[in-house]
């Protein structure tokens, strides 16, 4: 028998890593309007990711990770010229679902890069007006789903969405 016994790791019940913002709280929406509502992207630069996340959604923080906790978060990703991706996720107890953006169909099949060396579809960034809509009603429902944008469950993509090959190369 194992001498130890495994304890959960202990996490704030809220994360917020976006742009300066980095606490273990959410921000309140008046703290970040401004960053959409006025937005510029010379502020978002050295910027291109971000999240939020709450550990234990739906009353259950404390419970074990993954098998009965759940989690829900929305991570951020920003192009100066696309605009912003969003994806929603929910993990854990039962849930294993994630929604991405669903911008311009016209960008369908090109590929744009971030952090290191990934892509990502063009098609899934909208305007900050709208990713404004989406991170604003998931802090407005404590993490529930973002309805404004998210209109592809990760899923069932369009395959244009997908790539075998290396986006580069065409």
């Amino acid at each position: 028998m194992w001498p130890f016994r495994r304890s959960q790791p202990k996490f704030p019940s809220r994360v917020t890593f976006l742009r300066q913002f980095q606490e273990n709280r959410w921000p309140a929406i008046a703290e970040i309007a401004s960053w959409f509502e006025n937005y510029r992207h010379e502020d978002w630069s050295g910027a291109g990711t971000g999240f939020l996340r709450l550990y234990g959604a739906e009353g259950t923080e404390g419970r074990e990770f993954y098998k009965e906790r759940i989690d829900v978060g929305l991570d951020i990703f920003h192009d100066a010229v696309l605009g912003f991706a969003i994806r929603w996720t929910k993990t854990g107890g039962g849930h294993s679902e994630a929604w991405v953006s669903k911008g311009n169909d016209e960008l369908l099949g090109q590929w744009v890069e971030y952090g290191c060396d990934c892509t990502m579809s063009k098609a899934l960034y909208v305007e900050p007006s709208r990713a404004w809509l989406a991170l604003r009603e998931f802090l407005e429902t404590n993490g529930g789903r973002p309805s404004a944008i998210l209109g592809y469950d990760q899923d069932h993509l369009p395959r244009e969405l997908l790539s075998d090959d290396d986006p580069h190369e065409t």
